[in-house]
């Protein structure tokens, strides 16, 4: 990464988007002061939140992967339970939010590992939340649900930059404030969409992105939706 200069405004939604390997999880760990920074400077104002795209998730109880050491605030613990899509989950487990978790989640599917793993980032309350990609784990319903309920729902008026590679959610520009574009490390184009759409590195991207996407047989991406 290089010539990387971003600045976030508090409560804007701002999606990072650009082909594999392009750079976009970077700007995330860089934000947290995990790269290893030649020069420049990295500020941030307030406590920060990191969804990562492979969940990580204590083996303990479903409870207390959630609080992750937070006071127990149960108003606020089921309303979590409820906008992150996680009651029809508990409703089949035996022991509910008592559920114990398995090494690494072997007990979990995919998108229930990512849900919990949403739902602890958005009890603790932070200030700035930095979601790389946590949408992919989702099915297209509950993906829709999280995004209305909890990024744009409960989150709003949070400082959020989301990696994704859902090109679709970037439309509404009353959700999506702004839309970086990376390329090989480097942010070529940031602004709305409506206008970086008629760049012709939008153009370029896109054009690539329709053709990975159509590279891909129906079943590969069913097994990716439902992963």
């Amino acid at each position: 990464m290089s010539d990387i200069s971003l600045n976030v405004e508090p409560g804007e939604f701002l999606a990072i988007v650009g082909k594999v390997g392009s750079g976009k999880s970077s700007i995330l760990l860089a934000a947290m002061n995990e790269m290893v920074k030649i020069s420049g400077e990295v500020k941030k104002n307030g406590k920060v939140a990191f969804i990562q795209q492979e969940a990580f998730l204590l083996n303990d109880t479903i409870k207390d992967n959630i609080l992750f050491g937070e006071p127990y605030d149960e108003a606020w613990f089921n309303k979590v339970l409820d906008i992150c899509q996680l009651r029809p989950d508990l409703e089949t487990l035996a022991a509910g939010i008592q559920t114990e978790i398995g090494e690494k989640g072997i007990n979990l599917s995919g998108g229930q590992k990512q849900r919990i793993s949403i739902a602890r980032a958005v009890y603790n309350r932070c200030d700035i939340y930095l979601i790389d990609d946590s949408l992919s784990a989702l099915d297209a319903y509950v993906g829709k649900k999280i995004m209305e309920e909890v990024f744009n729902g409960v989150l709003r008026g949070k400082t959020r930059i989301m990696v994704t590679h859902y090109l679709n959610i970037l439309e509404d520009e009353n959700v999506i404030n702004r839309v970086v574009l990376v390329k090989e490390g480097k942010i070529v184009q940031n602004g709305k969409y409506s206008q970086i759409r008629q760049t012709h590195e939008w153009r370029e991207f896109s054009d690539s992105n329709q053709s990975d996407n159509s590279g891909k047989t129906q079943q590969e991406s069913t097994q990716e939706m439902n992963t």
